[in-house]
């Protein structure tokens, strides 16, 4: 059965739901295996992502995420997330991962703040051109 939040915004940084490859391994269950997939969404604090199998609550990863530059280009940001949720999608095979960064690096943080501000800026402009 899947889990749904119902209360307010508990986010302290806003999230853009965006497509974003992301590789992945759970380094501290010497599983060996590094998996793709791609965001539901991405903010400064951390992100979501689709998977085949469940994965428990407080699973330390190492990510590596294409965030797309301006010039067209990916910058690899590499940072450690830890799965705060997981839970079935409703009608599909797959789950839903909530991931959120911890230790992050400065300097991966900043790349992703500055995207999502970025995004969030341009799709302003979309829906207001004048504004």
């Amino acid at each position: 059965m899947e889990k749904e939040y119902k209360g307010p915004e508990r986010r302290k940084v806003p999230r853009v739901k965006r497509a974003i490859p992301v590789r992945y391994m759970f380094p501290l269950e010497f599983s060996g295996g590094t998996w793709e997939t791609s965001t539901y969404e991405v903010g400064g604090g951390g992100l979501r992502i689709k998977r085949k199998d469940s994965v428990k609550e407080g699973t330390i990863a190492a990510l590596e995420i294409d965030l797309p530059t301006k010039e067209g280009e990916m910058d690899k940001v590499k940072t450690i997330a830890q799965v705060v949720w997981c839970h079935k999608v409703e009608k599909e095979e797959d789950y839903s991962v909530g991931l959120k960064f911890v230790l992050p690096d400065d300097v991966a943080q900043k790349k992703i703040a500055r995207y999502v501000e970025e995004e969030l800026e341009r799709l302003k402009k979309e829906i207001n051109p004048g504004g």
